[in-house]
């Protein structure tokens, strides 16, 4: 799959074995780092950026990066080769010690859709590959794990968000990645950050995030679904609207973090 991918962005490299791919696009991000000075090279990139809210963060603390997002230009859409060599380029054109955020879409991969995605255990969660919505959610972790990858290759702190119903990461494809990189696991609350609702989240990083672990907000927030009496969800469409930005309050949580780690290494 990694192969498909890679192909399809450098069809000149196609004839090359996927090690020998992987290598060349690491080679042109060490030389990036090398040939340039850092300020004038990315210190973070936000893949699936949404609303910005992270990068807005990153900013404010005066951290030049990038912020991709196909809600933003049909340019950044990762899932055609010339978006996918976009997001590779940006990752590219990072400083060391950088970080590489993957707010990947979550729809298909969520308990509440788990009726039409059928993801389960019994199809290693790849789910009904009949329906378009689940062949694009595969997709996108398929772009994820490449680009989570050759982030954590190259130094950078990787992270990957998700609601914490998200059965992404237990995919061969994106599990293998996570445990390649010995990536653990922070559950979180955006609730805890001044949302609304009260979206439990997991974080998924080569870097511990206890500085980010929050416990269930006691606060009176708002459920994003209901359960009837048959034991299913059905969801509230404008809560979970909602809840797919992140607090401000969490972005400025996420670019503490952020700065206080860098400050830390170097």
């Amino acid at each position: 799959m990694w192969m498909t991918l890679l192909s399809q962005c450098y069809p000149e490299y196609s004839h090359m074995a996927l090690e020998d791919i992987l290598l060349m696009i690491c080679a042109r991000a060490v030389s990036n780092q090398e040939s340039n000075d850092s300020s004038s090279l990315l210190r973070f990139n936000e893949f699936a950026a949404g609303a910005g809210n992270l990068s807005k963060a990153l900013l404010r603390r005066g951290l030049h990066g990038g912020s991709w997002d196909i809600l933003f230009d049909e340019s950044h859409d990762c899932l055609k080769p010339e978006g996918f060599k976009l997001w590779l380029l940006a990752l590219s054109s990072m400083s060391r010690d950088s970080l590489c955020w993957f707010g990947t879409k979550c729809s298909s991969w969520v308990i509440l859709c788990l009726s039409q995605s059928d993801r389960r255990v019994e199809n290693d969660w790849w789910g009904d590959q009949d329906r378009d919505f689940v062949i694009e959610g595969n997709a996108l972790m398929t772009v994820t794990s490449i680009l989570f990858f050759l982030g954590f290759l190259l130094g950078h702190i990787v992270i990957l968000e998700q609601p914490r119903s998200s059965s992404m990461p237990l995919v061969p494809l994106m599990a293998s990645v996570l445990a390649y990189t010995k990536c653990l696991r922070c559950d979180t609350y955006l609730g805890s950050f001044g949302s609304r609702t009260e979206k439990a989240i997991q974080l998924w990083s080569n870097k511990s995030l206890e500085p980010l672990r929050r416990d269930k907000p006691t606060l009176e927030a708002n459920c994003l679904c209901e359960r009837d009496d048959s034991g299913g969800f059905t969801g509230k469409k404008d809560e979970l609207k909602e809840s797919e930005v992140y607090p401000v309050l969490f972005g400025e949580a996420v670019a503490d973090f952020f700065v206080g780690s860098t400050a830390a290494v170097s």
